[in-house]
């Protein structure tokens, strides 16, 4: 396959999972655990399901439909390979072994609110034991990423350090008087432009939602509830981009060459605008339809 085709098909990997990530809590265990430590929310899979799954699979769908449009001259260079069956021959018993493993892990980390341990524990638990079962080897973590780990480390100290000096303050301080005394679709317009447009300044996700959850939580106390800003906050942040630091795992995919920033400003161009009528008409209806506004 060409490098054009290809490297579209690995932008929508890439693209479409920072969506489907939104759909569950446990869909992406840095962004959305740390959105709602940041709103100060205990919130369980359910209620989490309730306020995001379904706009969100809207909003899945209307994405495709811009993928389809924006990268229709690549897609349609797309060939597929014609499907040769070959025989599977059986699972060996320390096939079987690591199967069941990986299962386990999976299954207890995605229970976490019916048995109590925290996923942290599941996942250490399952790492140590895949080095005995030859899964993994020290030589392995080499593939350990510092490089996110040093960005990540940044995203999240840099909202902490605006809060401390005070520039978090200045900044709302500022934005206060542009917000209405009253919940309504004006309300949630400002919202989201706000966080859109500072998560344009700030570049990082993770440091955009550290400034802008307690700021807009803050400013909005009694006018809504604090679940319905946050989520506002949420998909405005973490539902487009325009460059690589936008969103950490376009940050992987870009990082790795799998396709290039113009993909990801041609894409977020449409996505930005769309994203934010989303909010308004789907994500908002939901809401209202559903009693929680």
């Amino acid at each position: 396959m060409e490098q054009g085709p290809r490297q579209v098909l690995m932008f929508g990997l890439y693209g479409f999972s920072t969506i489907v990530n939104m759909l569950m809590i446990r869909g992406d265990l840095i962004l959305n655990t740390a959105a709602l430590a940041m709103g100060g929310l205990t919130i369980g899979e359910g209620t989490w399901m309730t306020y995001l799954t379904v706009p969100t699979l809207v909003l899945c769908g209307l994405a495709l439909v811009i993928y389809r449009v924006v990268f229709k001259r690549e897609l349609a260079q797309v060939r597929l390979a014609p499907s040769i069956r070959e025989e599977v021959p059986p699972m060996t018993g320390r096939e079987k072994l690591n199967l069941a493993l990986i299962l386990a892990v999976v299954v207890l980390w995605a229970t976490e609110s019916l048995h109590g341990v925290k996923g942290l524990y599941v996942v250490t638990v399952g790492t140590v034991l895949m080095f005995p079962l030859g899964m993994l080897r020290l030589k392995d973590f080499k593939s350990v990423n510092v490089k996110l780990l040093v960005f990540l480390t940044a995203a999240f100290s840099i909202g902490g350090v605006m809060k401390v000096s005070g520039a978090a303050s200045i900044i709302f301080t500022r934005f206060t008087p542009l917000f209405p005394t009253s919940f309504g679709w004006g309300y949630v317009a400002l919202v989201a432009l706000t966080a859109m447009a500072l998560h344009m300044v700030l570049g990082s996700n993770i440091t955009t939602m550290s400034v802008v959850v307690p700021g807009i939580l803050s400013i909005g106390a009694g006018v809504s509830s604090p679940e319905v800003l946050l989520f506002i906050i949420y998909v405005a942040v973490c539902g487009h981009y325009l460059l690589p630091f936008h969103h950490v795992v376009m940050l992987l995919g870009e990082g790795k060459a799998y396709y290039s920033g113009s993909h990801m400003m041609r894409f977020g161009a449409v996505m930005t605008v769309v994203l934010f009528g989303t909010v308004l008409l789907v994500y908002l209806s939901w809401w209202k339809l559903l009693g929680l506004v």
